[in-house]
This record gives C-alpha cells, structure tokens and sequence, in this order.
C-alpha cells in the first residue's frame, strides 16, 4: 500500500485535474493483516495496479513544455516527481 499511495501523491503533485481520493484512510504506511487472506492480497495488488495505471495515464497528460515546471511541492519538476515515482519503485524492488 506505501507504494499505491505514493504513486497517488505524484498524481497529486503533478497535475491541476481532480485525482481521487486514496481508498484507505491514512498516509504512507498502512497497518495490512501479517498473514492477509487471498482476497484481501488481492484486493491491495489490485490498488497498486489501480494507482498505477492512473499515474500513467496522468504523466502521459503533461505537455512536454511543463515537465520543467514546479511540481505542486514547489521542490521538484515535474519530470523529477515521476522519474522520482519510477525510482521508487526500483528502490523497493530491489
């Protein structure tokens, strides 16, 4: 879930349109069952896929000419925020 809900905040830094709203209550890290049932590991693989499939097609929405833009943190572009969501989730991969 830490990394469905991250790639909902780069959803959320990188465009002006209305992203919904993460389907679980919280931030970040999320208590999840030690032995979850074969639905409920369903149920989160399917947000992650979900998550990913929006920020896709989010990033795919940027014209070329804002991704050295200020993302909405005022910290980073726009490309960095998605190259960023890409190196994430290498980081946990590995």
């Amino acid at each position: 879930m830490h990394a469905a809900y991250w790639k909902y905040r780069v959803c959320r830094l990188i465009t002006h349109k209305d992203v919904p709203v993460f389907e679980l209550d919280g931030s970040d890290f999320f208590e999840r069952p030690v032995e979850p049932s074969k639905s409920e590991w369903t149920a989160d693989v399917d947000l992650l896929r979900l998550w990913h499939s929006r920020l896709r097609t989010y990033a795919r929405a940027v014209p070329a000419r804002r991704l050295n833009a200020k993302s909405a943190s005022h910290t980073f572009t726009i490309a960095e925020v998605i190259s960023g969501a890409g190196a994430h989730d290498l980081y946990h991969a590995g």
